[in-house]
C-alpha cells in the first residue's frame, strides 16, 4: 500500500480484513488492521524514551515495558460515508477474551500516529477521565463484573461526559488506560489515517 496512491488503498489481504471484521468494525467504515507486523522501520517508533514515558505515567517499573517483536497497524481510509464514530467501548471487552477485569488484562494502551490528521480524517475520539467512573463501575460489584465483556455490557449506564476529536501530529502518540473509552472515527477528507497500536 502506498499512502500517496489512491489505487493501492483496496489492497488489504484477507488476514487483515479478517482480522478487522473479528474486532468488530464494520467494513464501510474503512478501518483496516493487521496484527504482527515486524517492519523495522515501524518497530522504530517505539523508543526508550516512549518507555520511560508509559513507566512514568502508571508509576510502574520501567522494566515491564520494552518494545514489542510485532506491531497492529491501524489505519483508516477515506470513506464515502458521513462524519461519524463507531462504537463507544473501552479496550479488551471481547466476550471471547474473556479478560478479567481487574486489575485488568494490561497496564496502558498506545496510539502511535504516522502522519498529520486533521478535523474528520479519522482521529480518535476520546472520552477524558471516562477510565475512572468506569473503573468505579467495575469495583461496585466486582463478582457481577468479574469479566470486562460484562462490565461492557453496562457502559450506557455511567456517566463519562462529553467525547474530544484528537487531531494528532504525525509522531504525536495517544496513552491511555485500559478502562478509557474511546472510538474510532470515519474518516472524510483525502489521505488515510495511519497509526500503530500496542498495549502494556
Amino acid at each position: 500500500m502506498d499512502a500517496d496512491d489512491p489505487e493501492t488503498w483496496d489492497n488489504f489481504s484477507d488476514e487483515a480484513k479478517a482480522s478487522t471484521v473479528q474486532a468488530g468494525f464494520k467494513p464501510r467504515s474503512k478501518l483496516f488492521q493487521y496484527f504482527g507486523n515486524q517492519h523495522p522501520d515501524l518497530l522504530a517508533c517505539y523508543t526508550p524514551e516512549m518507555m520511560a514515558a508509559m513507566a512514568q505515567l502508571t508509576g510502574e517499573r520501567a522494566d515491564l515495558f520494552h518494545p514489542p517483536d510485532g506491531t497492529l497497524i491501524q489505519n483508516i481510509f477515506p470513506s464515502d460515508e458521513e462524519w461519524a464514530w463507531q462504537r463507544a467501548h473501552f479496550d479488551g471487552g471481547v466476550k471471547a477474551k474473556m479478560h478479567k477485569t481487574l486489575p485488568g488484562p494490561f497496564i496502558i494502551n498506545s496510539i502511535i500516529y504516522l502522519n498529520d490528521i486533521e478535523k474528520h480524517g479519522g482521529g480518535t475520539l476520546a472520552w477524558p477521565g471516562s477510565h475512572k467512573p468506569v473503573r468505579t463501575l467495575a469495583e461496585s460489584d466486582p463478582e457481577k463484573y468479574e469479566y470486562m465483556w460484562r462490565l461492557s455490557q453496562d457502559l450506557s449506564t455511567v456517566d463519562i461526559g462529553d467525547p474530544v476529536e484528537l487531531e494528532p501530529k504525525c509522531g504525536d502518540i495517544l496513552f491511555f488506560a485500559h478502562f478509557c473509552v474511546h472510538a474510532a472515527t470515519n474518516n472524510v477528507r483525502d489521505t488515510p489515517r495511519l497509526a500503530l497500536r500496542s498495549r502494556w
